[in-house]
C-alpha cells in the first residue's frame, strides 16, 4: 500500500508476495536422452519489497526498493529439493545433478536493493513522443554478492519529415 503526505511527491509502499514458479532452466538441462521429461523442480520466493518513488518532474522519476525474500526450490511432491535430477546411461535417475540454490539445503534467503532513475524531457508532437529519455537501472545482491545488474538506457526521439 502506497503512503503518500509525509514528503511532497514522494511515496513508500511495502508489497508482500509469495511466487511458485517452474524452474524452466534446471528441467531444460535435465532432459533424458530418449526424450522422456525428468521430474519438474518447482520454486517458491517468499518475501517483500519496500519501495520508495521519488517524482522530479512530469515524466522524470526514481524508484529504489529492498527485496528481501526466502527461495525454496521443491519436487512435484513439496519435498524440498537440494540438487537437480539426471539421467544415468542405466535410465535411472540420479539425485547428484546441479545445485538447485547457493546453500545445500534447498533453501536461501536472499535481500538485493534495486534502483531505477529516468530522466525524461520528451514532449509530444502529434501524437508522437519527440526529445531524450535517458534511463538508469540497477540491482546488486546483499548476501551472497553473485548478482549484479547494471543498465544504461539513452533514447532520443527524432520527429521524421
Amino acid at each position: 500500500m502506497p503512503k503518500t503526505g509525509f514528503l511532497p511527491g514522494r511515496t513508500v509502499s511495502a508489497c508482500p508476495h509469495n511466487i511458485h514458479a517452474y524452474a524452466t532452466p534446471i528441467e531444460h538441462t535435465t532432459v533424458s536422452l530418449g526424450g522422456e521429461d525428468v521430474p519438474v523442480v518447482w520454486v517458491d520466493r517468499a518475501g517483500a519489497k519496500i519501495g520508495f518513488h521519488e517524482t522530479r518532474s512530469r515524466s522524470s522519476k526514481a524508484n529504489y526498493g529492498l527485496v528481501v525474500e526466502e527461495v525454496t526450490t521443491r519436487d512435484e511432491q513439496g519435498q524440498i529439493v537440494t540438487s537437480g535430477r539426471k539421467m544415468l546411461p542405466s535410465g535411472n535417475a540420479a539425485m547428484d545433478g546441479p545445485p538447485t540454490t547457493h546453500s545445500s539445503k534447498g533453501k536461501d534467503r536472499v535481500a538485493f536493493l534495486q534502483g531505477n532513475i529516468t530522466r525524461d524531457a520528451t514532449h509530444y508532437v502529434n501524437g508522437t513522443p519527440v526529445g531524450a529519455r535517458d534511463q538508469f537501472t540497477v540491482s546488486q545482491d546483499l548476501c551472497h554478492g553473485l548478482f549484479h545488474f547494471a543498465a544504461v538506457v539513452l533514447a532520443h526521439f527524432v520527429r521524421a519529415g
